[in-house]
């Protein structure tokens, strides 16, 4: 009986040690899933962050031909001479155009200032190995690497996720300037165009 409860002893033993094993091993068991999460969340945010910069820098370039084409257009020559013969209600009128392209260049201005913050690459961040942990990766389990890098993508891509955020409301800013500098760009063109 006493050999019989020594095998059944270290049979136990053996037994709890593997147990103990599999149970570190399986410590952080979702931590390939949760890696993947994370990297689909980060590559997410890195997509939506593209999208708008390359929207910004679109309406950005647009922006600038179209005023590139209307600024050589505005009648200079033509409005001195109104002001010089013109009556008082034409020159009123023609007062209140110029008013207007005055407002649609400074809300130009306003919109180019929104879409350079938008262009801007300040406040993202990126995947950094370095920076995952202090303690050596390669004498890890695998697990806790994955743990680890998928702490380190969760970060980074909640951090990119603000300053998305922050940067798609710099952009509806600027288009709402961009839309009303060339709404009255249009009124005070075709005033000036009728009267001069």
């Amino acid at each position: 009986m006493s050999k019989n409860k020594k095998k059944i002893t270290a049979r136990s033993s053996k037994k709890s040690k593997e147990d103990k094993i599999l149970q570190e091993n399986n410590k952080y068991s979702s931590a390939e899933v949760l890696l993947t999460l994370a990297k689909e969340r980060y590559a997410q945010e890195t997509n939506r962050h593209t999208a708008i910069l390359n929207r910004a820098g679109s309406l950005l370039s647009v922006m600038i031909a179209i005023l590139a084409i209307v600024l050589p257009t505005l009648p200079l020559e033509n409005i001195k001479a109104v002001y010089k013969t013109g009556d008082v209600c034409t020159v009123s009128i023609v007062s209140i155009a110029l008013f207007l392209t005055l407002i649609a260049f400074i809300f130009a201005a306003f919109a180019f200032i929104a879409f350079y913050k938008v262009i801007k690459a300040d406040g993202y961040q990126y995947p950094n190995i370095e920076g995952i942990s202090k303690e050596n990766l390669y004498d890890c389990e695998i697990h806790e690497t994955q743990k680890s890098l998928s702490e380190h993508y969760k970060d980074v891509a909640s951090n990119n996720a603000k300053t998305t955020t922050q940067k798609a409301r710099q952009f509806n800013t600027g288009l709402i300037c961009l839309g009303i500098a060339f709404a009255t760009m249009i009124v005070s063109t075709i005033i000036l165009r009728i009267l001069v």
